[in-house]
C-alpha cells in the first residue's frame, strides 16, 4: 500500500476514535479542514510543522499514523 494512503487511513481511524470531525480536528490543531481531507485521502504528505501542532493537542505522532497497527493504539 502507498505510504500516503496508509497514513491517511490511519489518521482517519485515529481521528474518528477521538470522535472528531475533520473540521473539529482541523480547528483544534490550527490546520485547514481541506488539508486534513487531502491527508486522509492520500493526496498530500504531512509537513513537519503539522506534526508539531498535532502532538501538542493529540497523541497522533508519526509512529501512530505510519504503522499498520495504528488501530490498536487508539484506545
Amino acid at each position: 500500500m502507498d505510504i500516503r494512503k496508509r497514513l491517511g487511513r490511519n489518521l482517519r481511524r485515529l481521528r474518528k476514535a477521538k470522535g472528531l470531525s475533520q473540521e473539529a480536528f482541523a480547528d483544534d490543531v490550527g490546520i485547514h479542514r481541506t488539508y486534513i481531507s487531502d491527508l486522509e485521502r492520500g493526496r498530500r504528505s504531512p509537513q513537519s510543522r503539522s506534526w508539531k501542532s498535532w502532538r501538542f493537542t493529540y497523541p497522533l505522532g508519526p509512529a501512530n499514523c505510519w504503522t499498520s497497527s495504528a488501530r490498536s493504539r487508539t484506545t
